[in-house]
């Protein structure tokens, strides 16, 4: 099959590159067994392209699973946001887009739907660069002052943003949020975003949301019928498993922000802030003792999974779905992530720590994923385009549909979006009223982070009692400050 078109393409040359051609979309999606040089070239696509790879890499291809979404489902379903319709700048050129992409997952198809409706409304090609490995390869580029992507999806490992952040990678794009339009529309962006989200830096905004998510705790309905309200009850259902939780230790944040961070949130807004901003004296709190004092029982109880310390994050979720343990810790993209795994009598059921006294509300913490924009763009019309564009309804709506995540918007009708029944239960449940939502907008750095990481995973293996995590955050806290 051969597709006529005129393009200039960065292509990542490597062994287990794929190059996938979905219409006239140029994905670059980067295998997880990429290997660790990489060539980049660029090459110009004046009159046909084969969308048949090179014999050269026959062996190591595989077919294109860039398919479009169909018609009926994500953002087909519903109308754009209700508002008058505005005339907008006529672009052109290019624009390339950065996208982590766990390889288990499936949100690809979103991208594609987006990327081509903004197409069709601006006359723009759109590059999208996707794939596990991303990140990793690009990285260095990007710590080098370069812009291999006019915009960055700031998800996944191998990514230092906060080093780019510093190092004034990312444009600042206060203006935009505060000020620009949604495309198309008369609807300013600040009006119809939930501005709570928002990290910003030195009261500037470089990363702009894209949608929010929550961590908690993970549980199979058909097992445990009711879910745990406090710890209390969470020790007491423990007991009555094979073994209680486990987390993925080679990613103890999982637990940071699904069993502790939210506990402490549970406390309000204005504690989680002292705490999530890294005020020494937070973590010597009486509050945040409580949080550490009762996962210490837990440890002592014995009723962590063997092994979870050392676990990556699907050996984690694999124990859990064959039954090992009642409990994980998680996001909304668990689901996703292993739906070739779960077993058909499984009803996975998410909620929120119940590392909380009986008299407090179940907590959740809203956390924004976000896209940031190259300050050396080189289609830096095209990028700010693109960032109002994907606060249009029914662009939200796709990206909901494929990642089961909340919209970035501050009402959206998830009804209208092509979730699955756990998705919906879960949107359900975060809403329902019986929860608290506490607003993360505000962030820590890479010393605390780490820190809090090692706590968890010694407090597990008895290494650690919750007065030394204490101190070993305060120390953390006070070195970064």
């Amino acid at each position: 099959m051969k597709i006529s078109i005129k393009k200039t393409l960065a292509v990542v040359l490597s062994v287990a590159t794929v190059l996938s051609l979905s219409g006239c979309r140029i994905v670059y999606k980067v295998s997880e067994k990429e290997v660790e040089k990489v060539h980049y070239d660029v090459i110009t696509v004046e009159d046909e392209v084969s969308a048949e790879t090179p014999s050269s890499a026959e062996s190591t291809t595989t077919s294109n699973s860039q398919n479009k979404p169909n018609g009926n489902k994500g953002g087909n379903t519903s109308s754009a946001v209700s508002a008058k319709p505005e005339k907008e700048k006529k672009l052109s050129g290019s624009l390339k887009i950065q996208v982590f992409i766990n390889e288990s997952q499936n949100p690809s198809d979103a991208w594609t739907e987006v990327a081509d409706a903004f197409e069709e409304a601006t006359g723009v090609n759109v590059t999208l660069i996707m794939g596990s490995q991303v990140n990793t390869q690009y990285s260095a580029r990007w710590l080098a002052g370069e812009a291999p992507a006019d915009i960055l999806l700031i998800a996944g490992n191998g990514l230092p943003d906060e080093q780019m952040a510093k190092s004034g990678t990312f444009y600042d794009l206060s203006d935009v949020i505060k000020n620009g339009k949604v495309y198309g529309t008369s609807k300013k962006i600040s009006d119809v975003l939930n501005m709570k989200v928002i990290e910003t830096e030195n009261g500037k905004i470089f990363r702009a949301p894209l949608m929010t998510s929550v961590q908690g705790l993970w549980y199979n309905k058909n097992t445990i019928k009711t879910a745990p309200r406090n710890y209390e009850e969470f020790k007491a259902i423990s007991k009555k498993q094979k073994s209680g939780l486990t987390y993925p230790g080679q990613y103890a944040d999982y637990s940071t922000w699904g069993l502790f961070m939210p506990a402490v949130a549970a406390y309000g807004q204005d504690f989680f802030n002292q705490v999530a901003s890294g005020n020494p004296d937070a973590f010597k709190d009486k509050r945040f003792m409580a949080v550490l004092n009762k996962y210490e029982d837990y440890c002592k109880s014995k009723l962590v999974l063997v092994g979870s310390s050392s676990a990556d994050h699907i050996t984690s979720q694999l124990n859990w779905l064959n039954g090992k343990c009642g409990f994980i810790t998680n996001g909304l993209w668990l689901e996703s992530e292993m739906h070739d795994y779960i077993p058909s009598n499984f009803h996975m059921a998410f909620m929120a720590s119940p590392l909380i006294e009986n008299n407090q509300k179940p907590t959740v913490i809203m956390n924004s994923v976000n896209l940031a924009v190259a300050k050396k763009a080189k289609n830096l019309e095209n990028a700010l385009a693109f960032i109002r564009f994907i606060y249009k309804e029914n662009m939200q709506l796709a990206y909901m549909s494929r990642y089961s995540y909340a919209s970035a918007l501050k009402s959206v009708n998830y009804q209208h979006a092509a979730m699955s029944t756990v998705a919906r239960e879960t949107l359900d449940y975060i809403y329902s009223g019986k929860v608290s939502i506490v607003n993360k907008g505000v962030r820590w750095n890479n010393l605390i982070d780490n820190e809090f990481k090692n706590v968890i995973n010694d407090m597990t293996n008895g290494k650690m009692t919750a007065k030394q995590a204490s101190t070993a955050l305060y120390n953390a806290a006070k070195k970064s400050s």
